[in-house]
């Protein structure tokens, strides 16, 4: 992509700063967009643990109480 954008800077269809304002903000663009993967992921991975920590508070025990402590 770099090189199709030399060729159009080369050719006087693009400016030069509108090329590296371009990769620029694609730039940043990928990067939020990694971001913003990572925060799912996360939040996924927390999602998943507090299901396991519910599902242990919802067992039922096995003893029976037998009344003392």
């Amino acid at each position: 992509m770099l090189s199709y954008g030399a060729h159009l800077v080369r050719n006087n269809r693009i400016a030069g700063p509108d090329l590296l304002a371009f990769v620029i903000y694609q730039l940043t663009l990928g990067s939020i967009l990694t971001d913003i993967s990572q925060i799912y992921t996360a939040l996924m991975t927390a999602a998943g643990a507090s299901q396991s920590v519910f599902d242990y508070l919802d067992r039922k025990s096995t003893q029976r109480p037998n009344g003392t402590l």
